[in-house]
């Protein structure tokens, strides 16, 4: 691993300084390649529950149009694994955000990037049963020189199943009550 802290990158992926970052001064670009599908990018890998459901969020930045009638786009994914550390069988699905960019057809879903402009990106996925270890992937899938995409704010958390929602619902709920009760 090299460059951001936890994160291991490939493909020329790195951390830089950027004049438009969102919260610090540097961001992780994943550069153009020479065209023919170079596929840069970055993932960190960690201990998973199975059944729990996880998001992984953040910002995508496209800094320069790009090729007109190309097939390059940006995503994210969460790949669960059998062992630990990203060891073992992958268990299907892969969970991968729509594809941000120019995919070439356009599945339905795909997300146009506007040029110079921070657009939130998202992936959500379970956990399967027998999944240790699961990898959250940024990927710039590129067939052009020009297809170079920054990511800034990158976020993952887990889901709160609905019993833990309803729980605090109602603990909040047995409060307010509380609270009345003792104005009355």
């Amino acid at each position: 691993p090299t460059g951001i802290a936890g994160w291991s990158e490939f493909g020329g992926a790195a951390e830089v300084p950027f004049s438009v970052a969102l919260s610090a001064p540097n961001v992780l670009v994943l550069p153009a390649g020479g065209g023919g599908y170079s596929v840069p990018g970055a993932y960190q890998e960690f201990a998973v529950t199975p059944s729990q459901t996880y998001t992984f969020n953040g910002y995508v930045y496209l800094p320069a149009p790009l090729t007109p009638n190309g097939n390059d786009y940006a995503l994210l994914q969460l790949g669960f694994y059998t062992g630990p550390n990203l060891t073992g069988t992958e268990i299907l699905p892969v969970f991968s955000s729509p594809d941000y960019g120019q995919p070439n057809p356009a599945p339905p879903g795909t997300v146009n990037l506007p040029v110079g402009v921070w657009t939130p990106i998202s992936v959500t996925g379970t956990a399967p049963l027998g999944a240790n270890s699961m990898g959250a992937y940024i990927l710039d899938i590129n067939a052009d020189t020009t297809a170079t995409f920054y990511f800034d704010n990158m976020c993952l958390s887990v889901v709160p199943e609905p019993s833990t929602v309803a729980m605090a619902l109602t603990g909040l709920l047995g409060l307010a009550a509380f609270a009345r009760k003792r104005r009355v």
